[in-house]
């Protein structure tokens, strides 16, 4: 299902995921550079940096895609651009986008450490809908989505796990090509997590 909801639109979500993927590597590149040539102080700008640009840039982007593909399942009719509707999206709920991604970071974040990852992965199945959530429902505050995202996947964070794994053939594939295949998988993925999202949104 998924396949056949990019299949007409791969270059379009190619592009915008090569965008939200330059913009990820602002921060990291400054820290490389200052790790290279040993200036720590430049190394721990790079580092905050891209924490900052996480935030404000790289998740609002990442929500308007998944918006952008939920279109698609839903066969809408789009007047802008694939880009222009990511942005528009992105910006339209700009102060919900921060916020929930920040939260979302925080939390998953907090529980990685002390649970060595596990709570991370349980955490991050919770809040898979996150995205898709405030998309339907921009008027809900960033704490009644992530409560809600984790009402939805109440006994289906296994289905959603085991869906994510099937993905590791293509992974494989992503690492093979230098990371390139990424710009083509990561759509794909989410588009699978989508048509999981529409779903699992009946029963709730």
């Amino acid at each position: 299902m998924a396949w056949n909801t990019l299949s007409p639109h791969w270059n379009d979500v190619a592009i915008i995921m090569l965008i939200i993927v330059l913009c990820s590597c602002i921060g990291s590149g400054v820290s490389m550079f200052g790790s290279l040539h040993q200036l720590t102080g430049l190394s721990m700008m790079g580092s905050g940096l891209s924490l900052v640009v996480s935030i404000l840039l790289v998740g609002p982007l990442s929500i308007g895609l998944y918006s952008l593909i939920l279109s698609y399942i839903r066969q809408e009719e789009m007047q802008d651009s694939a880009l222009q509707t990511v942005i528009k999206t992105a910006m339209g709920n700009y102060t919900n986008c921060v916020i929930s991604y920040f939260l979302m970071t925080i939390l998953i974040a907090l529980i990685a450490i002390p649970t060595l990852g596990i709570g991370a992965i349980i955490l991050g199945c919770a809040y898979a809908m996150v995205p898709f959530i405030l998309r339907d429902n921009p008027e809900l505050t960033p704490r009644e989505v992530l409560h809600k995202s984790r009402i939805m996947m109440r006994g289906h964070k296994w289905d959603l796990f085991v869906l994510v794994l099937s993905f590791i053939g293509w992974f494989l594939v992503a690492i093979i090509t230098f990371g390139i295949g990424f710009l083509w998988i990561g759509p794909y993925l989410d588009a699978a997590i989508a048509h999981f999202y529409e779903d699992i949104k009946g029963e709730n």
